[in-house]
């Protein structure tokens, strides 16, 4: 993501096999290019857009399969900024509500923070009371 070059608008392709992003044309044009002397910087330009379009794609694929209009970009991958940014457009120029993370970080450092929710709910509540949809009424009989 570092070597970008923010002026190429080339995307290597990606193919979709039922629920499986395929990656091996996307490696193979990348590795075309590098053989054939294409800068560094177009070559990681076009690997971004092309993994873009590909998870772009298999969200509308899904779509039409489920009608859910809502993608939630999180896990390690989407830190990578440009990546984040061209899925993002992609999805919301496709009509997507795109959620993305504002105050937890998507990698790691979030799941951290849910360990912590979880573990601060277990200790002000019976294990079974995180099981209840309802909040827990006191009764005479509980302690």
């Amino acid at each position: 993501e570092a070597i970008v070059d923010a002026g190429e608008t080339g995307a290597y392709p990606v193919s979709i096999d039922g629920s499986t992003l395929v990656g091996s044309d996307l490696v193979a044009a990348a590795l075309a290019d590098s053989r054939g002397g294409v800068e560094r910087g177009r070559i990681a330009a076009r690997f971004h857009h092309g993994l873009a379009a590909g998870v772009a794609a298999m969200c509308q694929r899904l779509r039409a399969e489920t009608a859910l209009g809502t993608v939630a970009l999180s896990g390690g991958v989407f830190a990578n900024v440009v990546l984040l940014r061209d899925v993002s457009r992609l999805l919301e120029a496709a009509g997507f509500v795109v959620l993305r993370h504002r105050q937890v970080p998507c990698n790691d450092g979030g799941i951290s923070v849910g360990q912590a929710v979880v573990a601060a709910a277990r200790a002000h509540h019976r294990p079974t009371d995180l099981l209840r949809s309802e909040p827990r009424r006191t009764g005479a009989g509980d302690v």
